[in-house]
Formats: structure tokens, C-alpha cells, sequence
């Protein structure tokens, strides 16, 4: 069965062919340039939803060991590398949501810089609700500043050292280091399960706003097409040879004949 994700996929990618035919060139790339930029949202958006998911039963997997961990005081070794293993993939993830934030927003500078009617892409910005003086580049910059102050509060709660996390590679280190002890484990699960809740949510706010984006630059691709084609036109018809009348060139009399 096709899910709504594919079909809206389909949808997109139906769109983006006929953009990348049909709308004039920008900042060199043409039609096919924002077709790939667009693309490259997409594949974000997806991204983002499906970290989500995995966030979710991150979440449901961390707080289940933490319960486990006050409730036995000790975990078998095969549930101790699992949820090591758990806490590193939700690190994964964080750093995942962390690159596809900079991508869209590193889209959204090329755009905005690409078209050189930029006001009108403002405009569009604020009837979608944005703040005139607020860019996606902006917002994404906030979601990201929000999630990392979230993660480092969670983790100074559990007493830990939030400077130890603030990177994928040193927060790998850090987990393979606090889960060697009791006491270091306990404290990662807190967190790890808290992380865990509220990165999803963040991430589904990331893939709305990756939507969001791609409406917003396709209605302003979809327009510069339309004025293209009316411009197109009007040179067409300017350009058209004109027919002429041009009379006959035979003689009206011929020898021996008469008036025709």
C-alpha cells in the first residue's frame, strides 16, 4: 500500500519535472537548479520523519531500561550493550536533526539570494505567517538553539557534563565511558529518555517546517513560470512575421489580348 508520504512524493516530483522545464534560469542554475534544491528538501523532510519514528521508540526503548535498571539494580550484560546501544543511536540522531536544520537553511540562503526579486519571496514569507524581519534560515537557527539548550539541560539534571555531548564523536565517547559505571549508566538512561521524547517532537517540527519551505519556494517557482510564459508569448506574437498584401505583378494588357 502506498503510504501519504510516497504519494505526496510522487506529487512533488511530478511538479518539479515541469518546473525544471518551464522556469527561467537563476544564479546560473536554471530551472533544474531549484528542481534539485527542492529535491534535496524532500529527501530532508523524509529524513526528519522517519528520525521521528525512530526517536519515538528510542524513547520507549531508554525509558524501559531505566525502569528495569531502578527495579533490578543490575542489568544482564545483553541489556547493558543494548542500551548503550540505544543511547548512541539517539546521539545519531540529535546530530542528524542537528545537519538537516543547516542543509535547509544553507537552501534557503541560495534561494533568496538566487532570485532578484527577493521581495516578493519575503512577502510570500509573511503571509505564511513569518515575522517580516524572520528568514526559514532564522527559524531553522532557533530550532536548532532550542533543541541543543533542551539536551543540555536534561543531561545537567542527571549530573552530567552537557560540554562532554556537545559534539556526535565526544558524545559517543562520553556515553561508552559513563555506561562502564552503575551510577553513570543510571544517569544516561534519565536523560537518554527525556532527550529521546523531546527530540521527537522537535524533529516533527523540523519536517513541518521542511514542508513549509518547499510550499513556499514552489508557489514562487510556480509564479516566476507563469510569468515567463505570459513574457514568452507576448515576444512571440511581437516577433510573428506580418502577412502583407503584394499585388500582381502581371501586366494587365498582353499582345494580342485584352483587358483581363
Amino acid at each position: 500500500m502506498i503510504s501519504l508520504l510516497m504519494l505526496d512524493r510522487i506529487f512533488m516530483t511530478v511538479v518539479l519535472v515541469w518546473l525544471a522545464a518551464t522556469i527561467p534560469s537563476y544564479a546560473g542554475g536554471g530551472g533544474v537548479g531549484f528542481a534539485t534544491e527542492a529535491t534535496q528538501l524532500l529527501n530532508n523532510g523524509e529524513l526528519a520523519d522517519l528520525a521521528a519514528k525512530e526517536a519515538e521508540q528510542l524513547a520507549t526503548t531508554i525509558k524501559t531500561y531505566e525502569l528495569l535498571l531502578k527495579n533490578i539494580e543490575r542489568l544482564p550484560e545483553f541489556q547493558v550493550r543494548d542500551a548503550r546501544n540505544a543511547l548512541i543511536n539517539l546521539a545519531k540522531i540529535v546530530a542528524k536533526g542537528q545537519a538537516i536544520a543547516y542543509s535547509n537553511s544553507n537552501i534557503d540562503a541560495q534561494y533568496a539570494a538566487g532570485y532578484r526579486d527577493f521581495g516578493y519571496y519575503e512577502q510570500l514569507q509573511r503571509r505564511g505567517g513569518i515575522r517580516p524581519y524572520d528568514t526559514y534560515q532564522n527559524m531553522y537557527r532557533h530550532w536548532s538553539e532550542v533543541t541543543m539548550d533542551s539536551i543540555r539541560g536534561a543531561l545537567n539534571n542527571a549530573g552530567l557534563h552537557a560540554a562532554q555531548f556537545d559534539r556526535e564523536a565526544s558524545a559517543l565517547r562520553a556515553i561508552q565511558t559513563h555506561f562502564q559505571g552503575a551510577i553513570g549508566r543510571r544517569a544516561l538512561l534519565q536523560a537518554g529518555g527525556e532527550i529521546a521524547a523531546f527530540h521527537a517532537e522537535q524533529l516533527l517540527k523540523l519536517r513541518d517546517m521542511t514542508a513549509a519551505q518547499i510550499q513556499l519556494q514552489t508557489a514562487r517557482a510556480a509564479s516566476e513560470a507563469s510569468r515567463q510564459s505570459l513574457v514568452d508569448a507576448d515576444a512571440q506574437r511581437v516577433l510573428r512575421p506580418v502577412e502583407t498584401y503584394e499585388p500582381s505583378r502581371e501586366p494587365l494588357l498582353q499582345w494580342g489580348g485584352s483587358i483581363r
